[in-house]
């Protein structure tokens, strides 16, 4: 997080990959996607990134203004390991990926559910794929592998608001190479 100083307000601005949670990054692409002004999208981001509000970012001195573009943009955010992460804990309970050393392999029953979803929310599957992947560890430290819809719509919620995107990311690479197969 980097701490800007604006009229006298300390405001706190994610600028790190791994402090970014999977519906903040969603917002933000779909914010991309959505305007065609860059002033809109920054203004958008920042509010997205930050504790600051319409209202203070329409007062603020256009030097401030600039401070503060720089700080968001999603190239220079820093941190990105590529390496999967196989396993996650969130409010006490544990989550694991199903992996062989560090390499994450999708069966065709993952693949088939995540390539329905994306055809239906193109712009909104990255919590989904989060709760494809990690599921939860029983008593007896297995992997409980649940796919119903009702299992993986409660790790969705739960996740897109605790996953950061340095989690995910190596994820959604491995993704990207199985539909480059296709």
């Amino acid at each position: 997080m980097k701490q800007i100083k604006i009229n006298e307000k300390e405001i706190s601005i994610i600028t790190s990959i791994d402090e970014i949670t999977i519906d903040k990054f969603e917002k933000i692409l779909l914010s991309k996607k959505n305007n065609e002004l860059k002033l809109d999208e920054f203004i958008e981001n920042l509010q997205i990134l930050s504790d600051i509000t319409l209202e203070e970012i329409e007062e603020m001195d256009l030097n401030e203004f600039q401070e503060l573009m720089k700080s968001i943009k999603l190239e220079s955010f820093e941190g990105f390991e590529s390496s999967n992460i196989i396993e996650i804990e969130i409010d006490g309970i544990k989550y694991r990926a199903k992996a062989t050393g560090d390499a994450y392999k999708f069966n065709v029953k993952e693949m088939f559910l995540l390539s329905d979803y994306i055809k239906n929310s193109p712009d909104k599957y990255i919590s989904y794929l989060s709760s494809i992947i990690f599921k939860q560890v029983g008593d007896d430290n297995l992997i409980i592998n649940d796919l119903t819809p009702e299992s993986i719509s409660a790790r969705q919620a739960k996740f897109e608001s605790k996953i950061t995107m340095n989690i995910i990311t190596p994820y959604l690479i491995k993704l990207s190479e199985y539909y480059q197969i296709k």
